[in-house]
């Protein structure tokens, strides 16, 4: 199939071992379907992985895996997501919960009630709709949420170098939270509650 053109392809709950597939998936259905295990820089850039088993495909397999764009709702994740592009992905309601690495984008992803990890390093965020997502658990430094959507989300008590620019943090709840670095410029507040900094600790809000 690898000469193959196509678009809008049903492939919904076949399997597909041995099976070569053309470069671009785009508008390809994968609900369901069981996949080959060398998935190395495939990409599925806007096809429909919903409910995939992904779980299996860790490390080298999974290396630099293009899913922009692809609609991952119910999918099961690795837990190595190191340098997959989610970029512009639908994951919303995805357990992300167990999953680790870097150099992760999910810049302008949708991530509403979806999972995450405990642990959060330069994950980049940029753009990415996070209504409603619990951050309270996390630990997190260097974290991009530029332009992100926050509405409603939990945020946790100490924050380190994050950066909220052109963010919309609609009614979070910011007043139990300390930090360093924190970038707020230019973000919408309406609503929120901002904390009492003590002496010398600096928030940049203009």
């Amino acid at each position: 199939m690898s000469h193959c053109k196509a678009q809008n392809v049903d492939l919904s709950n076949a399997t597909l071992e041995g099976v070569r597939l053309p470069y671009s998936l785009a508008g390809w259905n994968f609900s369901g379907t069981q996949l080959p295990p060398d998935l190395h820089s495939w990409n599925f850039g806007g096809a429909n992985l919903t409910g995939v088993d992904l779980s299996e495909f860790s490390g080298d397999r999974l290396k630099r895996l293009d899913l922009t764009g692809a609609t991952l709702q119910g999918a099961r994740l690795p837990w190595d997501i190191s340098r997959v592009g989610f970029s512009g992905a639908d994951l919303t309601g995805v357990d992300l919960s167990h999953c680790t690495g870097c150099d992760v984008d999910l810049s302008s992803a949708t991530l509403k009630c979806a999972r995450l990890p405990r642990k959060i390093e330069s994950w980049r965020f940029h753009g990415a709709n996070l209504t409603g997502v619990d951050l309270s658990h996390c630990r997190c430094r260097n974290v991009n949420f530029s332009g992100a959507t926050l509405e409603g989300a939990r945020l946790p008590s100490f924050l380190e170098d994050w950066n909220f620019q052109f963010a919309d943090l609609t009614g979070v709840d910011l007043s139990h939270c300390r930090g360093r670095n924190v970038n707020l410029a230019n973000a919408k507040l309406i609503g929120a509650l901002l904390p009492t900094l003590p002496v010398g600790e600096y928030w940049d809000v203009c």
